[in-house]
């Protein structure tokens, strides 16, 4: 099951976003009381490249995620790995940044 979600996530950094804020889309400014991880999805600009419903986010570079049910420490390693077109955000969120937009992209990719 692992193996096929870190398939799934590979195909998906592979046909993925050449650069962050690669473009094709986007997502309007989270609300003030928006969650911890939404607002780091805003910050390192996700919905440039990633569809996401949950974050009304439209970018078409990327895969779109819902659906993709993905689990948080998956989300985490291609953050902080990137690769096949995913740039590393390591040098752009702290961990906490990191581990708060996982657990958002996760929870809202079921």
């Amino acid at each position: 099951m692992r193996l096929a979600r870190t398939a799934t996530v590979a195909a998906i950094v592979a046909t993925g976003a050449v650069a962050s804020g690669c473009g094709g889309g986007g997502s309007p400014a989270p609300p003030a009381n928006a969650s911890p991880g939404l607002k780091v999805f805003d910050k390192a600009n996700c919905g440039s490249c990633h569809t996401l419903a949950a974050a009304h986010a439209t970018g078409t570079v990327g895969k779109n995620l819902n659906g993709l049910r993905l689990d948080q420490a998956t989300v985490e390693h291609w953050v902080r790995t990137g690769g096949g077109g995913m740039p590393v955000f390591t040098d752009q969120l702290t961990d906490a940044e990191i581990a708060s937009v996982a657990e958002f992209v996760a929870r809202s990719s079921q």
